[in-house]
């Protein structure tokens, strides 16, 4: 029988692509090659991840400096009612805030969420808001609502809700710093940050519905301002106290 000639097949070289590492990973495999025992491992990680710090700040920093200059001036548009229907102060909403700025926010990078808690010692609603940045560093800033009993137009579960936008809307605007145009008497402060400071004083204010209620809370703050030298703070304040009073007796 005749044989048949097999031909023969030579191996092919695998190729095994390169897969690129990360900072951690070339660190790691520096260590491995070099030898380097577990402490002088740990104290160059802890140097990397120190100098990454230090970038991401420093990129949030910029990134948050050339939006400054891009984000609109806001105008309020809506209005803050009393039980009687008749209006206490105007306002920006916060879905008009994000409407504005999240866009500009997104295009330098920035993301942002809240975060909410109890404060059990006053029964105060923490709103913290975080702004972060695509490289990793972020920043708080948060405000205490006070608590607010229901009214005839809001029921406590709708205080509620109107607690958590309160706070969402102050921290919004305060994390970025926007300008509201139109302020009255209750942004007349020398910074935005000397506004959030009193805030939840006005709010405790605005929230009397009755002259003895107001009576007591004005005594309380006005206890409280006497402790300090901040006179134009001192002066928003007694404006907001007496046009609480004269919508309370009727005369404004």
């Amino acid at each position: 029988m005749e044989e048949k000639e097999i031909a023969k097949v030579e191996p092919q070289e695998v190729l095994i692509p390169e897969v690129a590492l990360s900072e951690t990973g070339m660190l790691l495999k520096m260590a491995i090659d070099q030898n380097l025992d577990i402490d002088k491992f740990e104290r160059l990680m802890e140097m990397h991840r120190a100098v990454k710090s230090d970038q991401s700040k420093d990129a949030f920093n910029i990134a948050f400096s050339e939006m400054k200059g891009e984000l609109p001036v806001i105008t309020k548009g809506a209005e803050a009612k009393n039980d009687d229907g008749s209006t206490m102060y105007m306002f920006a909403p916060l879905e008009d805030l994000q409407e504005a700025c999240d866009p500009i926010l997104s295009k330098y990078g920035f993301s942002y969420h809240w975060e909410e808690e109890f404060i059990e010692t006053t029964n105060a609603k923490r709103v913290t808001f975080v702004l972060e940045h695509k490289e990793g560093y972020s920043r708080k800033n948060y405000f205490d609502v006070p608590d607010i009993q229901g009214t005839k137009r809001n029921n406590a579960i709708q205080v509620q809700g109107i607690k958590s936008t309160y706070g969402k809307r102050y921290t919004f605007q305060s994390g970025i710093g926007i300008i509201i145009k139109g302020e009255d008497k209750d942004g007349d402060f020398k910074t935005f940050n000397d506004a959030v400071e009193y805030a939840e004083d006005i709010v405790w204010m605005k929230s009397c519905t009755d002259i003895e209620s107001l009576a007591g809370v004005w005594k309380k703050i006005y206890t409280k301002l006497k402790n300090n030298n901040d006179s134009i703070g001192r002066q928003v304040l007694i404006d907001v106290y007496q046009k609480r009073k004269g919508e309370l007796n009727g005369t404004v």
